[in-house]
């Protein structure tokens, strides 16, 4: 039988007890979470960085098709920063870090931080948040990929291989970087890079091929971004928890000072 999935508007909320509420009113199995993204515009759709429009001046580009290239030439220029690559699997989420437009999707176990990035920015525009929830097989979910993995995949050939096919998986990630392991980071990865993952609703998927069962998806109200962001400050999240670094630091000083001395 095919899987499906599912998506639910849960309405919009103005604050994190109101999120909180409405989200203890999902039905989950025993010892399973939700996995989190949010977006400071709710028209946003939740597509990879390698299947949106780029554009340089004058210039724009969907660098889907030449994604193992771009791939293959990060990996000869970033040489001298990360030596010999271990597997081309590996340094795709090096690249992703980097900024390098990849299929690779960001999510995150931590609410807080999704909805921190959901409020954090285009303040006169509606956030929002999505929420997904794993599809179990044999009563426990599967990661697509994992550290072990990754390492296996050596060769272009066989990351293509790979990437071929229609599939929507979950990558539990090699944390190679402190804000992966800062920002709880899961990935998601798809087959088919021509439609968005909600466009992909209601299509079928065979056995193995879906993680996905349900996603959720709240409106988070431009009016409210500020107080939820100070609710949030409250809570120990801000720029300096989600980028544990020197920019973080800098970010979240001048965040305190224009949300709460202004």
């Amino acid at each position: 039988m095919p899987h499906k999935f599912s998506i639910t508007n849960m309405g919009s909320v103005d604050s994190v007890v109101t999120l909180l509420k409405s989200i203890d009113k999902i039905d989950l199995p025993n010892n399973e979470r939700l996995l989190y993204r949010g977006h400071e515009n709710a028209k946003f759709t939740l597509s990879s960085s390698i299947s949106r429009s780029i554009q340089i001046a004058d210039k724009k580009k969907i660098l889907v098709e030449d994604e193992m290239d771009i791939l293959d030439r990060f990996a000869r220029r970033a040489f001298n920063h990360v030596g010999p690559t271990p597997s081309l699997g590996h340094l795709l989420f090096i690249a992703r870090h980097y900024g390098l437009p990849t299929r690779l999707v960001d999510w995150t176990s931590n609410l807080l931080t999704a909805v921190y990035f959901s409020c954090s920015g285009e303040y006169d525009c509606d956030g929002n948040l999505w929420a997904l929830k794993r599809r179990r097989y044999l009563g426990k979910s599967k990661p697509f990929w994992s550290g072990s993995d990754l390492l296996n995949i050596t060769t272009r050939s066989d990351l293509e291989q790979r990437f071929a096919g229609n599939y929507v998986r979950i990558i539990d990630p090699v944390h190679n970087s402190e804000r992966i392991t800062s920002q709880d980071g899961y990935f998601t990865i798809q087959g088919d890079l021509s439609r968005s993952l909600e466009a992909l609703c209601g299509e079928s998927f065979k056995k193995g091929e879906l993680d996905i069962c349900d996603l959720y998806c709240w409106v988070l109200p431009k009016e409210q971004k500020g107080k939820i962001l100070r609710e949030l400050s409250q809570m120990g999240i801000s720029n300096r928890s989600v980028y544990p670094d020197l920019t973080g630091i800098a970010k979240s000083i001048v965040e305190a000072e224009v949300l709460w001395r202004s």
